[in-house]
């Protein structure tokens, strides 16, 4: 299982993710805020990027109409391991922590 300090990451092919995408992790946070993932295109501006802010998860996203951002309605909690899953389908996005309710917001 990897774990990361300080300016440590893994890096991926950029997905393929023109309509739609499902994205599903566990993980466990020691600090209440840092980048999960993030995927861009090289020329452009479309991106996803999942991060926790202030203990909060936050679903980030721009498919060339703006941004748009969602926040877990539940903070995820030091130490323990947590479910994630997001969705996004064109200008919707969804995110679902833990089993709670999802979450949704439009770009």
């Amino acid at each position: 299982i990897p774990s990361f300090g300080g300016r440590s990451f893994l890096a991926f092919r950029t997905m393929k993710a023109y309509h739609t995408v499902r994205i599903s992790m566990e993980f466990r946070a020691l600090e209440p805020s840092g980048l999960l993932l993030y995927n861009a295109q090289k020329h452009g501006k479309d991106f996803i990027s999942l991060a926790l802010v202030g203990g909060f998860v936050e679903l980030r996203f721009d498919t060339g109409s703006g941004a748009g951002a969602v926040s877990s309605a539940v903070p995820v909690q030091p130490g323990r391991w947590h479910r994630l899953v997001v969705t996004r389908n064109r200008r919707s996005g969804s995110l679902a922590v833990d089993g709670e309710p999802q979450v949704s917001g439009h770009s």
